[in-house]
């Protein structure tokens, strides 16, 4: 009875564990790093999610009233901001679309903004941007693999 008792003590921790383990991924940035490789980089770890770059405004550094960047080929995160020093961020699945916007805001003083596939085109999260990234992409991926009959 008791090896059985420690054999189920066992199986609930990796059970537990399993559950509770959060992946995650990390971005590494610096003045060359091309904006096309880190939005690779992010749509490999959530395939039903785009990150979508733009100019800063001046006055509030945000992606509000910012120039999206429609053309992203060759341009790099030291063309977007002249001061930037390499480093990384660890992105992990349960941040939410609003922390994330705000890391790169705040920290690479780059506004993004997180796009969600939905069927063949890519919408924005500004509702559920309290949304974690798991959750976003999971439903990008139940809407854009769905079947209508």
């Amino acid at each position: 009875m008791f090896i059985v008792s420690q054999l189920i003590c066992f199986l609930t921790k990796i059970f537990l564990w399993d559950s509770i383990n959060i992946s995650s991924m990390n971005i590494e940035f610096g003045p060359d790093r091309k904006l096309e490789d880190v939005q690779k980089d992010f749509n490999g770890a959530f395939p039903f999610l785009k990150l979508e770059f733009a100019m800063a405004n001046k006055k509030n550094n945000s992606t509000d009233a910012a120039r999206v960047l429609s053309n992203i080929e060759n341009l790099t995160i030291g063309d977007l901001n002249k001061n930037i020093h390499p480093g990384s961020v660890e992105i992990p699945e349960n941040m939410t679309v609003f922390e994330l916007e705000k890391i790169f805001t705040n920290k690479i003083e780059m506004p993004v903004r997180v796009l969600r596939k939905s069927g063949n085109i890519w919408m924005g999260t500004s509702i559920t941007n309290n949304w974690t990234l798991s959750q976003q992409n999971e439903h990008g991926k139940e809407i854009s693999t769905s079947k209508v009959f």
